[in-house]
């Protein structure tokens, strides 16, 4: 080898150690960032679209105070059932679910969606299930419902569905799906049959015009579908209090994302932007703890859900 070529293969190795060191000493003082990804709300319904809409303004608000935490985006992930957003929750795909009291605590049953706050949907920050029959009707309390019938809303409604079972069951009523819709219930005096009207008007319209003798919803939404001819129905028994809304976190992401999810949450209706958003989320007024009195009444039904899941 010439001087020549020595001197050129002894510089060309010194540019390479230098750029390796340079190298290593700027990823040594880089900071460690996560895996950038989109910020993803849960949502259980059977129109994607319009959820979408809801859904996707709040996830972009969280989404642009999560950079420093690896979040880029916002998404929103349907499902069409408790177990299609239990499951997505256990896979990762889902950090946030929003939905009525029950809902939420059934999908915490079969996932790790522990943390939970109160959202103040519609500017309500609790509700309660009524339990009626048309005026005139000889219902008169719970435990008249032996030998009659109810229609509730669909399986995923709190306030139309797990709460008033609960009561009901609670009571040491029997329940018994009909086989069929309409089907009369006067073939066992001492159960109760119920159907699924999949949606509160229709409750209210198979109560009214005879086709079961008592529905089940919430006092807000009765109130809303009777405007002006409350007395067409008889309300005969009213549940506790709970939340109207909850939002719970994946218990999977880190304990700092979490916290700074749930300071978001809490501080929107103290920043313009945020009431904003709030306004066009079905007028939510803001997020909130879930008060004592409330925790516990949760954790009873809570308690009253597992007891009633069937063994693996």
């Amino acid at each position: 080898m010439t001087s020549r070529q020595s001197i050129s293969a002894i510089g060309t190795y010194r540019i390479i150690t230098l750029v390796v060191i340079m190298g290593a000493l700027i990823c040594c003082f880089l900071p460690v960032t996560a895996t950038a990804r989109n910020l993803v709300i849960g949502s259980i319904s059977d129109n994607p679209v319009k959820e979408i809409r809801k859904h996707i303004p709040l996830a972009r608000y969280l989404a642009g105070h999560l950079a420093d935490e690896g979040i880029t985006g916002a998404d929103v992930y349907i499902g069409k059932t408790i177990s299609d957003i239990a499951d997505a929750i256990k896979s990762g795909e889902i950090d946030l679910f929003v939905d009525s009291s029950l809902v939420v605590q059934a999908v915490h049953l079969q996932s790790h969606c522990s943390t939970q706050i109160r959202r103040w949907k519609k500017g309500h920050a609790s509700y309660h299930s009524v339990l009626f029959t048309r005026s005139g009707h000889d219902l008169e309390k719970l435990s008249d419902l032996r030998g009659h019938n109810i229609a509730f809303d669909e399986p995923s409604s709190t306030s139309g569905y797990l709460l008033p079972r609960a009561i009901i069951e609670n009571a040491g009523l029997t329940l018994k799906k009909l086989p069929s819709p309409g089907q009369s219930a006067t073939s066992e005096r001492l159960t109760t049959y119920y159907d699924f009207s999949d949606h509160d008007e229709n409750t209210l319209a198979w109560v009214l015009y005879g086709r079961m003798d008592a529905g089940a919803m919430s006092n807000i939404k009765l109130e809303r579908l009777t405007a002006g001819q409350i007395d067409k129905v008889k309300i005969f028994h009213k549940s506790p209090d709970i939340p109207h809304h909850l939002l719970c976190v994946n218990d999977q992401i880190t304990a700092a994302m979490k916290n700074k999810i749930i300071a978001l949450l809490k501080d929107m209706s103290n920043i313009s932007r945020g009431r904003k958003i709030l306004k066009k989320y079905e007028n939510t007024k803001k997020f909130d703890d879930i008060p004592e009195d409330q925790q516990k009444l949760l954790q009873h039904f809570l308690h009253g859900q597992a007891a009633q899941r069937p063994a693996p």
